[in-house]
């Protein structure tokens, strides 16, 4: 009778062991899964963040050279006005 009981309780032992060495390594296991997902998320980011501000740039620039443009053409047009409104005046002061 003491040597089943000694057998079960080194059955039940090794049980409980191969069930906490099962346990320890799915932690092990999703550990090391998160640790990596969590790199590879890094880098998404990092991606992203650079797409992100490059476009951005891009985009300043583009408007910066668009207003530039405007700016040009308006000074352009004002000049024409002015220069059309001198030729006037000479001619109005030419037919008197």
């Amino acid at each position: 009778m003491y040597q089943k009981f000694k057998a079960d309780q080194e059955n039940n032992n090794k049980k409980i062991s191969q069930n906490c060495l099962k346990e320890v390594r799915k932690r092990a296991v999703r550990t090391q899964r998160l640790a990596k997902e969590s790199v590879m998320r890094a880098r998404k980011l990092t991606k992203e963040m650079s797409h992100f501000w490059r476009k951005r740039d891009k985009e300043m620039a583009d408007g910066k050279r668009k207003r530039e443009k405007l700016d040009k053409e308006l000074k352009k047009k004002q000049q024409e006005e002015e220069e059309a409104l001198l030729q006037k005046k000479r001619l109005e002061y030419l037919m008197q």
